[in-house]
């Protein structure tokens, strides 16, 4: 989830990524990435003639999540690997309880 095939790494743009963001910036920076992703999802089912360059808007702005998502991550000193591997067992452990409870 980290690097990509070119052998870029999140560490890499971490580093040179200009000084003077804060947790609180990178939380806006999230939260308006993951926006900007819930409405253009959105989009695709409200305007389907829009659809194919809505989906295409939708993979930048997804990507910009999950960057922007382990960025957060080594601002706080974690590993982006170790946290998606958390968010992943929460999730199917989630999913597990609804089941048990009927959902589904």
């Amino acid at each position: 989830m980290v690097g990509d095939m070119n052998g870029n790494h999140i560490r890499y743009l971490h580093a040179i990524e200009k000084d003077g963001i804060d947790l609180k910036d990178r939380g806006i920076y999230l939260a308006e990435n993951a926006a900007q992703a819930a409405k253009l999802a959105s989009y695709i089912e409200r305007f389907p003639s829009e659809a194919p360059a809505h989906r295409a808007d939708l993979k930048l702005a997804l990507g910009d999540v999950l960057v922007q998502a382990a960025l957060m991550c080594l601002d706080l000193g974690f590993s982006p690997q170790e946290i998606y591997n958390l968010g992943r067992q929460h999730v199917l452990e989630r999913f597990t309880d609804f089941a048990e409870r009927g959902w589904g």
